[in-house]
């Protein structure tokens, strides 16, 4: 529930950082400037995911559900209120994600002709700058997508209708029950996409991860050297033989 906002959150605060270095107007590095820089990252990425929690329990009808054979999951009535906290602050963040990896890419185009001066003192390099902006676009229409389509099997292929919002007490009614529900449930194809491709985003954003910078130059010499610190063990143990 929380990591599908909070991973686009954390695109959106890189894409922002990345929009800023590459901006025309002259980026500050200051100690002040990275203060401030450093107050607003901690505000994307810590402290309004932590603040959706509070909010979904708002239209979160009872603990939680579980499906044998996949785990337990977070209900979520399908009423307005439900649809704006779970899906449209979704998408609204992964489009802002998106807006924002399209001004820094347009940023990159037009001046990368000297775009390496223009990282001086960001920490970046124009091949580390452009992995970020992909690794954004691509969490971005993942996000998109699985919200998308969890939102249009819910209403297309089982028929929910959108509820009427009621009062607190007819939404946290019987609020401890924890629903459990056999494996037989998500044999068909609509079952499936609703119950089990949100627990397969935690995983598709690391494999995405990972493949933007688990072979990257950083990342090889990174890989040497802890193949060199290793091959000094196993000398050392005599397991390999001295040079």
């Amino acid at each position: 529930m929380v990591v599908q906002f909070a991973v686009p959150m954390c695109s959106l605060s890189q894409m922002r950082r990345l929009a800023r270095v590459a901006s025309p107007s002259k980026p500050k590095f200051s100690p002040k400037d990275q203060r401030l820089s450093l107050i607003e990252e901690y505000t994307l990425c810590l402290l309004l995911p932590l603040l959706k929690i509070p909010l979904a329990y708002t239209v979160q009808g009872h603990r939680y559900d579980i499906v044998q054979s996949i785990g337990c999951g977070v209900p979520q009535a399908l009423n307005w209120p439900s649809i704006v906290i779970h899906k449209v602050i979704n998408l609204l963040v992964a489009s802002l994600c998106l807006i924002y990896a399209c001004v820094a890419a347009r940023f990159f185009l037009k001046r990368r002709l000297h775009f390496r001066s223009v990282l001086v003192g960001s920490g970046l390099t124009p091949s580390r700058y452009l992995r970020l902006i992909g690794l954004a676009i691509s969490i971005s229409f993942v996000v998109v997508a699985a919200t998308l389509l969890n939102l249009l099997v819910r209403t297309v292929a089982y028929g929910h209708q959108v509820v009427p919002v009621g009062t607190w007490d007819n939404i946290h009614h019987d609020y401890n029950l924890i629903s459990q529900f056999p494996e037989e449930i998500v044999e068909t194809a609509t079952s499936m996409l609703l119950l089990v491709v949100p627990f397969y985003f935690g995983p598709i954003y690391s494999i995405v991860f990972f493949a933007f910078f688990g072979f990257g130059e950083e990342a090889v010499s990174e890989y040497l050297a802890i193949w060199e610190h290793g091959k000094r063990w196993l000398r050392w143990c005599r397991i390999l033989k001295q040079k």
